[in-house]
């Protein structure tokens, strides 16, 4: 019995914190919250390691890819997250949120991209730079192309 009312005060609260009573998208914007800010650290974390891989190594090989890949998931994530359950989102909302975590990913790449320089001694690495940018663009607009291929069907 007490699991029941437990249970019932925890959806009573998701409904307080959502507003509308959708405690299921309350506990998905604050899971999505919560994966967005320890991928970002994560992110992060492992770029500003010292541990540089040797010239030629296989990690090396990877360093593209990976650039291509993380920040393409960070802009999603950010994305996600400032356009909340998608319900109710006017076209614009959601193509200015795109448009703001693209350039929110491409700052942080920016961000990270200077620190190594500066705590390194490493050249500025501007292809890493360009790379950061150009999947997060890339991917916010394929989302958008995907987001109003959707509406059109919709409609």
């Amino acid at each position: 019995m007490r699991f029941v009312q437990t249970k019932k005060k925890v959806v009573r609260r998701c409904r307080n914190l959502d507003g509308d009573g959708n405690a299921d998208a309350t506990i998905w914007k604050s899971s999505l919250r919560l994966v967005t800010v320890l991928w970002i650290c994560g992110l992060v974390a492992v770029s500003l390691q010292p541990i540089r891989p040797a010239a030629g190594s296989d990690l090396t090989q990877m360093h593209r890819p990976f650039h291509l890949v993380a920040f393409a998931i960070t802009a999603l994530l950010l994305w996600r997250w400032s356009t909340g359950s998608g319900h109710g989102s006017s076209r614009r909302a959601v193509l200015v949120a795109g448009l703001q975590a693209a350039l929110c990913t491409a700052a942080l790449g920016a961000i990270i991209e200077t620190l190594q320089h500066v705590m390194y001694n490493n050249p500025m690495e501007w292809w890493d730079l360009r790379d950061d940018a150009l999947s997060a663009f890339v991917t916010i607009l394929l989302g958008q192309a995907i987001y109003a291929s959707r509406l059109f069907k919709k409609a």
